[in-house]
């Protein structure tokens, strides 16, 4: 039975709790009011579909971003880099210094063999304070694309063990053992 809607502007968090059995967090309540409940026709924004709200444009910024990192991963994923490059520069037109950007222009990069691009792109992410170990794919593969192959090798058998979920370590790893004809 839901209560009219004058005592839904009034209602607090325990009688909340009392009647629905809810655990409502006291600041979203307080949010919910605010943004749904103080319009001129109380429960229409509550009815329509999630699209037709006008959210706060943090969140909206947010909730894009999101959506860019997803469609740049299955970009690169299908090795359609040039498309995955244009997205990172979109999100680098928001902010010069995203992590997720700056890591994956350098893998754009080197999976295009563009050593200098690379470098640049690598030195952008370690002055954003991008921490070492999700570099670590990166430098191996520059070190590969220099024919520094030893130097690599010998890398990824260094921190492969602390990072036996990173697949694209293994696969370079894997890459460089069958250039080599290593099977060993």
């Amino acid at each position: 039975e839901r209560p009219p809607d004058r005592e839904l502007l009034n209602i607090t968090v325990a009688e909340l709790q009392q009647r629905s059995g809810t655990l409502a967090d006291p600041d979203i309540l307080e949010f919910s009011k605010k943004k749904f409940w103080t319009k001129s026709n109380l429960f229409k924004n509550l009815s329509v579909n999630q699209e037709g709200i006008d959210l706060d444009p943090i969140m909206e910024l947010r909730n894009k971003k999101r959506q860019l990192y997803r469609s740049i991963g299955m970009k690169i994923a299908e090795t359609n880099l040039k498309e995955a490059d244009s997205q990172l520069n979109i999100l680098l037109d928001f902010d010069d210094s995203d992590e997720f950007a700056l890591i994956n222009k350098a893998k754009v990069a080197i999976l295009q063999k563009n050593i200098p691009e690379a470098g640049l792109w690598m030195d952008l992410a370690k002055e954003a304070d991008v921490l070492p170990r999700k570099l670590i794919w990166h430098e191996a593969a520059l070190l590969k694309l220099n024919g520094k192959v030893d130097e690599a090798l010998e890398m990824i058998n260094e921190v492969i063990p602390d990072n036996t979920s990173n697949a694209d370590l293994w696969s370079l790893f894997a890459q460089i053992l069958l250039e080599r004809k290593n099977f060993e």
